[in-house]
């Protein structure tokens, strides 16, 4: 896929929540730093593709995969980054926002990398921020992208921070002023991992520490190298701006 320019490529992943999705388009289309939004749709029951402001943007790319039944992050965002054309990648949830200093504040030299983190966050939203980063694609090759062994909500953003900096990048965190989550519940965030859909709500925190701790361990048990195989794609281009995917 070529982009406009040689300016910074977002990816985000969309398995249901397409009202956060359409939202943060709104933001992410005003940078002129940002030439290429690449969205995985990852089995939407909506067709994302068919939005108004996706047919009338020539920055946005969309990827259809069909056929999914639950959701898995790092075959996602795996796929997607893989796509991405710049290179320089900005990795987005559908339910973050940019403040409009934010390419101001971080520019990417050779051997860093900016994310969002727990540990600088004022409140307990600002934690859904952990999983943000801007990277350069190259560094995201060199370490074989999200470990795609980590099929469940936990611990793959800490994985892929943990063998950029055993690589040498040295990692800055995001300011939670120049970069922001919407509020959703949850239950919502888990919407389409099946292993959660009997949790009562109330008990939904517990059980996401839980597997955050279990996909650490595992992780560490089996570390991604590599050497390790990702997901074959086959990619046919359908529309305008359009593609759909299947694994093969």
């Amino acid at each position: 896929m070529k982009a406009a320019n040689n300016e910074v490529s977002v990816v985000t992943c969309c398995m249901g929540r397409e009202n956060f999705l359409f939202s943060s388009l709104k933001n992410w289309v005003k940078f002129k730093a940002i030439s290429e939004i690449i969205i995985v749709d990852w089995s939407c029951s909506e067709e994302i593709y068919n939005h108004e402001m996706i047919l009338n943007s020539d920055k946005i790319k969309v990827i259809r995969v069909n056929g999914m039944n639950r959701w898995i992050l790092s075959w996602a965002y795996n796929l997607g980054i893989s796509l991405s054309s710049n290179k320089s990648v900005l990795k987005l949830d559908c339910d973050i926002s940019l403040g409009f200093s934010f390419f101001d504040n971080y520019k990417l030299n050779q051997n860093i990398f900016f994310r969002g983190s727990w540990e600088v966050a004022r409140e307990e939203n600002e934690h859904h921020l952990n999983g943000q980063f801007f990277c350069h694609k190259k560094h995201l090759e060199d370490v074989n992208f999200f470990n795609e062994r980590i099929l469940s909500y936990g611990w793959d953003d800490d994985d892929l921070y943990y063998r950029l900096k055993s690589l040498g990048v040295k990692e800055y965190f995001f300011n939670p002023k120049h970069i922001f989550h919407s509020e959703n519940s949850n239950k919502e965030r888990v919407s389409n991992q099946p292993e959660f859909s009997n949790v009562p709500e109330l008990d939904l925190e517990s059980a996401l520490k839980y597997k955050i701790i279990k996909n650490k361990a595992f992780a560490k048990s089996k570390p991604w190298l590599n050497n390790d195989l990702k997901k074959n794609w086959s990619i046919e281009k359908k529309y305008k701006n359009y593609w759909e995917a299947k694994i093969i």
